[in-house]
């Protein structure tokens, strides 16, 4: 079945010849039939991606690009950019403030998008901040 909602960390969104990862497939055509820039279709669950402008492994054009189609076919993606980060910067061994901000936008999403009731709170109890 598909997804209600769905929340992405650096995805890689094209796998084209002209995007990233298209090397890992058996053939062009199954990287590009499975691509997520070229299955985009109406019936997409809301969406949000956290997406550093600094990504070395996946361009901003190409997240953005993505962004742009799935709004035009009316299905709401939020698009968060976070500034000089690596491809990586929400995972909490990389550096716990940016992974709380990650969580605290990922929560404030889903508290939107009605699919939680609550904030997120860090260790000392206190809100988490977000990103932007």
């Amino acid at each position: 079945s598909d997804p209600d909602c769905v929340v992405l960390f650096s995805p890689i969104v094209d796998t084209t010849e002209k995007g990233v990862g298209h090397e890992l497939f058996d053939d062009p055509k199954t990287a590009a039939s499975t691509s997520p820039s070229q299955n985009i279709r109406v019936k997409r669950p809301p969406m949000m991606i956290m997406h550093s402008k600094a990504d070395r492994v996946v361009s901003c054009e190409a997240v953005s690009k993505f962004v742009k189609k799935l709004n035009w076919w009316k299905r709401p993606c939020k698009l968060v950019e976070v500034e000089g980060q690596p491809h990586a910067f929400y995972n909490f061994n990389f550096d716990e403030e940016l992974y709380l901000s990650a969580v605290g936008e990922m929560t404030d999403f889903l508290i939107e998008e009605g699919f939680l009731k609550d904030k997120a709170w860090n260790l000392e109890g206190e809100i988490v901040d977000s990103l932007v």
